[in-house]
Protein backbone atom coordinates (compact mmCIF):
# COMPACT_ATOMS: atom_id res chain seq x y z
CA UNK A 1 0.00 0.00 0.00
CA UNK A 2 1.52 3.30 -1.13
CA UNK A 3 0.54 6.48 0.69
CA UNK A 4 1.47 9.99 -0.44
CA UNK A 5 3.34 12.10 2.09
CA UNK A 6 1.01 13.86 4.55
CA UNK A 7 -1.99 11.89 3.26
CA UNK A 8 -4.09 10.65 6.21
CA UNK A 9 -4.33 6.89 6.53
CA UNK A 10 -7.74 5.49 7.46
CA UNK A 11 -7.81 2.70 10.03
CA UNK A 12 -9.47 0.43 7.46
CA UNK A 13 -6.47 0.90 5.15
CA UNK A 14 -4.07 0.15 7.98
CA UNK A 15 -6.09 -2.95 8.75
CA UNK A 16 -5.92 -4.18 5.17
CA UNK A 17 -2.18 -3.57 5.02
CA UNK A 18 -1.57 -5.27 8.36
CA UNK A 19 -3.57 -8.37 7.53
CA UNK A 20 -1.82 -8.83 4.17
CA UNK A 21 1.72 -7.74 5.02
CA UNK A 22 2.26 -8.45 8.71
CA UNK A 23 2.86 -11.95 9.97
CA UNK A 24 2.11 -12.00 13.72
CA UNK A 25 -0.42 -14.70 14.57
CA UNK A 26 -2.66 -14.68 17.64
CA UNK A 27 -4.11 -17.69 19.42
CA UNK A 28 -7.02 -16.88 21.72
CA UNK A 29 -7.84 -19.19 24.63
CA UNK A 30 -11.33 -18.81 26.12
CA UNK A 31 -11.91 -20.79 29.30
CA UNK A 32 -15.59 -21.26 30.05
CA UNK A 33 -17.95 -23.05 32.43
CA UNK A 34 -21.76 -23.06 32.26
CA UNK A 35 -22.06 -19.72 30.47
CA UNK A 36 -23.28 -20.51 26.94
CA UNK A 37 -24.99 -17.16 26.38
CA UNK A 38 -21.97 -15.17 27.54
CA UNK A 39 -19.67 -17.37 25.46
CA UNK A 40 -21.82 -16.79 22.37
CA UNK A 41 -21.52 -13.00 22.69
CA UNK A 42 -17.79 -13.20 23.35
CA UNK A 43 -17.20 -15.35 20.28
CA UNK A 44 -19.35 -13.04 18.20
CA UNK A 45 -17.14 -10.09 19.17
CA UNK A 46 -14.06 -12.09 18.09
CA UNK A 47 -15.77 -12.92 14.80
CA UNK A 48 -16.39 -9.20 14.20
CA UNK A 49 -12.77 -8.14 14.68
CA UNK A 50 -10.96 -6.20 11.96
CA UNK A 51 -7.90 -8.31 12.68
CA UNK A 52 -8.63 -12.02 12.72
CA UNK A 53 -6.90 -14.37 15.16
CA UNK A 54 -4.99 -17.36 13.90
CA UNK A 55 -7.11 -19.65 16.06
CA UNK A 56 -9.60 -19.70 18.92
CA UNK A 57 -9.37 -22.45 21.53
CA UNK A 58 -12.36 -22.98 23.80
CA UNK A 59 -11.55 -24.94 26.96
CA UNK A 60 -14.91 -25.93 28.42
CA UNK A 61 -15.62 -27.24 31.93
CA UNK A 62 -19.42 -26.98 31.65
CA UNK A 63 -21.74 -29.55 33.19
CA UNK A 64 -23.73 -29.99 29.97
CA UNK A 65 -23.28 -29.60 26.20
CA UNK A 66 -24.84 -26.12 25.80
CA UNK A 67 -21.48 -24.40 25.28
CA UNK A 68 -20.34 -27.19 22.95
CA UNK A 69 -23.34 -26.50 20.70
CA UNK A 70 -22.48 -22.79 20.66
CA UNK A 71 -18.96 -23.62 19.54
CA UNK A 72 -20.20 -26.11 16.94
CA UNK A 73 -22.23 -23.38 15.25
CA UNK A 74 -19.34 -20.93 15.57
CA UNK A 75 -16.83 -23.26 13.90
CA UNK A 76 -18.73 -23.42 10.62
CA UNK A 77 -18.84 -19.66 10.03
CA UNK A 78 -15.26 -18.46 10.45
CA UNK A 79 -12.08 -18.29 8.34
CA UNK A 80 -9.84 -19.14 11.30
CA UNK A 81 -9.29 -22.40 13.14
CA UNK A 82 -11.52 -23.16 16.14
CA UNK A 83 -10.74 -25.91 18.65
CA UNK A 84 -13.02 -27.24 21.37
CA UNK A 85 -11.62 -29.02 24.42
CA UNK A 86 -13.72 -30.54 27.19
CA UNK A 87 -12.05 -30.74 30.59
CA UNK A 88 -12.56 -30.67 34.35
CA UNK A 89 -13.14 -27.34 36.13
CA UNK A 90 -10.26 -25.14 37.28
CA UNK A 91 -9.33 -21.89 35.56
CA UNK A 92 -5.55 -22.17 35.84
CA UNK A 93 -5.67 -25.81 34.71
CA UNK A 94 -7.86 -24.84 31.75
CA UNK A 95 -5.49 -22.06 30.76
CA UNK A 96 -2.49 -24.38 30.87
CA UNK A 97 -4.37 -26.83 28.65
CA UNK A 98 -5.02 -24.01 26.17
CA UNK A 99 -1.33 -23.05 26.18
CA UNK A 100 -0.34 -26.61 25.27
CA UNK A 101 -2.68 -26.54 22.25
CA UNK A 102 -1.94 -23.01 20.98
CA UNK A 103 0.29 -22.50 17.93
CA UNK A 104 0.22 -18.71 17.40
CA UNK A 105 3.11 -16.27 17.91
CA UNK A 106 0.97 -14.60 20.59
CA UNK A 107 -1.21 -16.54 23.06
CA UNK A 108 -4.04 -14.56 24.63
CA UNK A 109 -6.67 -15.29 27.26
CA UNK A 110 -10.17 -13.85 27.26
CA UNK A 111 -12.87 -14.39 29.86
CA UNK A 112 -16.07 -15.78 28.39
CA UNK A 113 -18.03 -12.68 29.49
CA UNK A 114 -16.01 -10.01 27.66
CA UNK A 115 -17.07 -8.14 24.52
CA UNK A 116 -14.26 -6.77 22.35
CA UNK A 117 -14.49 -3.55 20.36
CA UNK A 118 -13.77 -4.06 16.65
CA UNK A 119 -10.18 -2.80 16.72
CA UNK A 120 -9.19 -4.66 19.89
CA UNK A 121 -7.07 -7.41 18.29
CA UNK A 122 -5.58 -4.94 15.83
CA UNK A 123 -4.33 -2.80 18.71
CA UNK A 124 -2.95 -5.83 20.56
CA UNK A 125 -1.17 -7.03 17.41
CA UNK A 126 0.20 -3.51 16.85
CA UNK A 127 1.67 -3.47 20.34
CA UNK A 128 3.62 -6.69 19.81
CA UNK A 129 4.70 -5.74 16.29
CA UNK A 130 5.73 -2.18 17.11
CA UNK A 131 7.51 -2.94 20.41
CA UNK A 132 9.86 -5.90 20.18
CA UNK A 133 10.74 -5.53 23.88
CA UNK A 134 7.11 -6.09 24.98
CA UNK A 135 6.24 -9.67 25.92
CA UNK A 136 2.79 -9.22 27.44
CA UNK A 137 -0.17 -6.87 26.94
CA UNK A 138 -3.62 -6.13 28.32
CA UNK A 139 -6.40 -3.83 27.12
CA UNK A 140 -8.61 -1.03 28.40
CA UNK A 141 -11.74 -2.24 30.23
CA UNK A 142 -14.31 0.46 29.55
CA UNK A 143 -16.95 -0.40 32.14
CA UNK A 144 -14.95 -0.52 35.36
CA UNK A 145 -17.06 1.12 38.07
CA UNK A 146 -16.03 4.58 39.20
CA UNK A 147 -15.26 4.50 42.88
CA UNK A 148 -16.58 7.10 45.27
CA UNK A 149 -13.99 9.34 46.90
CA UNK A 150 -14.59 7.68 50.27
CA UNK A 151 -14.18 4.22 48.75
CA UNK A 152 -10.96 5.20 46.96
CA UNK A 153 -9.59 6.62 50.21
CA UNK A 154 -10.47 3.40 52.05
CA UNK A 155 -8.64 1.35 49.42
CA UNK A 156 -5.56 3.53 49.75
CA UNK A 157 -5.57 3.45 53.56
CA UNK A 158 -5.68 -0.35 53.64
CA UNK A 159 -3.29 -0.73 50.68
CA UNK A 160 -5.71 -2.29 48.18
CA UNK A 161 -5.42 0.53 45.60
CA UNK A 162 -7.30 -1.38 42.90
CA UNK A 163 -7.76 0.20 39.46
CA UNK A 164 -5.41 3.17 39.30
CA UNK A 165 -2.51 4.34 37.14
CA UNK A 166 0.00 2.00 38.78
CA UNK A 167 0.03 -1.57 37.56
CA UNK A 168 1.68 -3.74 40.19
CA UNK A 169 1.08 -5.69 43.39
CA UNK A 170 1.06 -3.55 46.53
CA UNK A 171 3.46 -4.14 49.41
CA UNK A 172 0.47 -5.65 51.21
CA UNK A 173 0.02 -8.26 48.48
CA UNK A 174 -3.06 -6.98 46.60
CA UNK A 175 -3.22 -6.34 42.82
CA UNK A 176 -3.30 -2.74 41.66
CA UNK A 177 -4.44 -2.80 38.02
CA UNK A 178 -4.19 0.13 35.64
CA UNK A 179 -7.64 1.30 34.58
CA UNK A 180 -8.92 3.41 31.70
CA UNK A 181 -10.21 5.93 34.23
CA UNK A 182 -6.62 6.68 35.15
CA UNK A 183 -4.82 6.28 31.85
CA UNK A 184 -5.68 7.11 28.24
CA UNK A 185 -2.23 6.22 26.94
CA UNK A 186 -0.06 3.12 26.80
CA UNK A 187 1.86 2.38 29.98
CA UNK A 188 4.27 -0.21 31.24
CA UNK A 189 2.72 -2.41 33.89
CA UNK A 190 3.75 -5.34 36.04
CA UNK A 191 0.36 -7.09 36.15
CA UNK A 192 -2.21 -7.88 33.47
CA UNK A 193 -5.95 -8.34 33.90
CA UNK A 194 -6.93 -11.98 33.54
CA UNK A 195 -10.08 -11.19 31.55
CA UNK A 196 -7.85 -10.06 28.66
CA UNK A 197 -4.13 -10.76 28.59
CA UNK A 198 -1.74 -11.72 25.80
CA UNK A 199 1.84 -13.01 25.82
CA UNK A 200 4.48 -13.99 23.30
CA UNK A 201 4.56 -17.75 22.93
CA UNK A 202 8.14 -18.13 24.15
CA UNK A 203 7.09 -16.74 27.55
CA UNK A 204 5.47 -20.12 28.21
CA UNK A 205 8.78 -21.90 27.90
CA UNK A 206 9.55 -20.51 31.37
CA UNK A 207 6.13 -19.78 32.87
CA UNK A 208 2.81 -21.56 33.35
CA UNK A 209 -0.21 -20.72 35.49
CA UNK A 210 0.06 -21.81 39.11
CA UNK A 211 -2.49 -24.57 39.68
CA UNK A 212 -2.57 -23.83 43.40
CA UNK A 213 -5.39 -21.48 42.41
CA UNK A 214 -8.51 -23.59 42.12
CA UNK A 215 -11.94 -23.02 40.61
CA UNK A 216 -12.68 -19.31 40.25
CA UNK A 217 -8.96 -18.66 40.88
CA UNK A 218 -9.05 -15.19 42.45
CA UNK A 219 -5.75 -13.26 41.91
CA UNK A 220 -4.19 -15.90 39.68
CA UNK A 221 -3.82 -13.33 36.88
CA UNK A 222 -1.85 -10.88 39.02
CA UNK A 223 0.36 -13.64 40.43
CA UNK A 224 1.13 -15.01 36.95
CA UNK A 225 1.81 -11.72 35.22
CA UNK A 226 3.85 -10.33 38.12
CA UNK A 227 6.19 -13.33 37.91
CA UNK A 228 6.60 -12.74 34.18
CA UNK A 229 7.25 -9.01 34.70
CA UNK A 230 10.37 -9.87 36.67
CA UNK A 231 11.90 -11.07 33.40
CA UNK A 232 9.91 -9.38 30.60
CA UNK A 233 8.26 -6.01 29.94
CA UNK A 234 4.45 -5.84 29.93
CA UNK A 235 2.18 -3.12 28.56
CA UNK A 236 -1.29 -1.68 29.13
CA UNK A 237 -2.71 -0.80 25.68
CA UNK A 238 -5.25 2.01 26.04
CA UNK A 239 -6.75 1.69 22.53
CA UNK A 240 -7.42 -2.05 22.88
CA UNK A 241 -10.91 -1.55 24.27
CA UNK A 242 -13.39 -4.05 25.65
CA UNK A 243 -16.29 -4.46 28.06
CA UNK A 244 -16.18 -6.99 30.88
CA UNK A 245 -19.71 -7.91 31.92
CA UNK A 246 -18.86 -9.93 35.05
CA UNK A 247 -21.57 -12.47 34.35
CA UNK A 248 -23.55 -13.49 37.45
CA UNK A 249 -23.60 -17.05 36.15
CA UNK A 250 -21.21 -19.39 37.98
CA UNK A 251 -19.99 -16.70 40.38
CA UNK A 252 -18.97 -18.14 43.72
CA UNK A 253 -21.02 -17.35 46.83
CA UNK A 254 -19.92 -14.75 49.37
CA UNK A 255 -18.75 -17.34 51.89
CA UNK A 256 -16.39 -18.96 49.42
CA UNK A 257 -15.36 -15.61 47.93
CA UNK A 258 -14.16 -14.17 51.25
CA UNK A 259 -12.46 -17.41 52.22
CA UNK A 260 -10.65 -17.42 48.89
CA UNK A 261 -9.71 -13.75 49.30
CA UNK A 262 -7.92 -14.54 52.56
CA UNK A 263 -6.23 -17.71 51.28
CA UNK A 264 -5.11 -16.38 47.90
CA UNK A 265 -3.99 -13.04 49.32
CA UNK A 266 -1.84 -14.91 51.83
CA UNK A 267 -0.42 -17.16 49.09
CA UNK A 268 0.47 -14.30 46.74
CA UNK A 269 2.01 -12.23 49.53
CA UNK A 270 4.23 -15.07 50.75
CA UNK A 271 5.22 -16.12 47.24
CA UNK A 272 5.98 -12.74 45.68
CA UNK A 273 6.14 -9.89 48.21
CA UNK A 274 7.32 -11.04 51.66
CA UNK A 275 10.85 -9.79 52.28
CA UNK A 276 10.91 -7.94 55.60
CA UNK A 277 9.05 -7.42 58.86
CA UNK A 278 7.68 -4.16 57.44
CA UNK A 279 6.07 -6.12 54.60
CA UNK A 280 4.37 -8.31 57.20
CA UNK A 281 3.04 -5.19 58.89
CA UNK A 282 1.54 -3.99 55.59
CA UNK A 283 0.01 -7.42 55.02
CA UNK A 284 -1.58 -7.58 58.47
CA UNK A 285 -2.89 -4.02 58.16
CA UNK A 286 -4.56 -4.82 54.83
CA UNK A 287 -6.31 -7.79 56.46
CA UNK A 288 -7.91 -5.38 58.92
CA UNK A 289 -9.40 -3.69 55.87
CA UNK A 290 -10.59 -7.06 54.56
CA UNK A 291 -12.34 -7.72 57.86
CA UNK A 292 -14.22 -4.43 57.66
CA UNK A 293 -15.31 -5.22 54.08
CA UNK A 294 -16.58 -8.61 55.22
CA UNK A 295 -18.52 -6.91 58.02
CA UNK A 296 -19.97 -4.42 55.52
CA UNK A 297 -21.24 -7.20 53.26
CA UNK A 298 -22.63 -9.13 56.22
CA UNK A 299 -24.70 -6.10 57.20
CA UNK A 300 -25.65 -5.22 53.62
CA UNK A 301 -26.81 -8.73 52.73
CA UNK A 302 -28.14 -9.48 56.23
CA UNK A 303 -26.20 -12.71 55.91
CA UNK A 304 -23.38 -14.03 58.09
CA UNK A 305 -21.68 -15.91 55.23
CA UNK A 306 -19.03 -13.25 54.44
CA UNK A 307 -17.76 -13.35 58.03
CA UNK A 308 -17.91 -17.16 58.09
CA UNK A 309 -15.79 -17.21 54.93
CA UNK A 310 -13.25 -14.83 56.45
CA UNK A 311 -12.97 -16.83 59.65
CA UNK A 312 -12.49 -20.04 57.70
CA UNK A 313 -9.74 -18.44 55.65
CA UNK A 314 -7.91 -16.98 58.64
CA UNK A 315 -8.19 -20.27 60.53
CA UNK A 316 -6.62 -22.16 57.61
CA UNK A 317 -3.66 -19.81 57.18
CA UNK A 318 -2.91 -19.66 60.91
CA UNK A 319 -3.06 -23.43 61.30
CA UNK A 320 -0.97 -24.20 58.23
Amino acid sequence: MFVEKDQPIEKEEIMEYRNTKKCVTISIVVCTMNRPNDLKECLRSIENQNYFPHEVIIVDASHDNSSKEIVRNYITNNPFNVQYIKTNPGLTRQRNIGIAKATGDIIGFLDDDVILEKMYLYEIASCFEDYSSIYGATGNILNLPKRKTSESLYYKIFMFNRNSNVGSITKAGFPNFISGQASNRNRFTRILSGCNMFYRKNVFEDFLFDEYFEGYSLMEDAEFSYRISQKYKLMYVSDAKLVHHHSPSQRINLKRYFEMTVLNHNYVFKKLIKKSNLDWLFYLWSNVGVLFIGLYWTIKEKNINPMIGLMRGFRKITSA
